[in-house]
């Protein structure tokens, strides 16, 4: 039976969910700023990378929900206002 190798992506997603998760559990004894270079430091990655993760949700491979797209649309006109 072949053994299927799991790909780049699924591991920065895995990694991701746990430092997500790892962040809700310090969150309820200490401050973000206090938990992000623990949590840096226990996954060994830049504590730029964790907030990265924790707050930005277009980040690649981020475990946030994406951002929804609004149904506005843009015309790229210039309105000029009267003086």
């Amino acid at each position: 039976m072949a053994k299927l190798i799991e790909t780049t992506s699924e591991k920065k997603l895995k990694r991701n969910k746990g430092i997500l998760a790892q962040y809700n559990a310090l969150k309820q004894t200490m401050t973000c700023r206090e938990a992000q270079p623990i949590i840096a430091e226990m996954y060994g990655v830049s504590e730029g990378l964790v907030n990265k993760v924790l707050f930005d949700p277009s980040y690649s491979c981020s475990p946030l929900p994406q951002p929804v797209p609004t149904n506005v649309a843009t015309t790229g006109e210039l309105k000029t206002m009267p003086i």
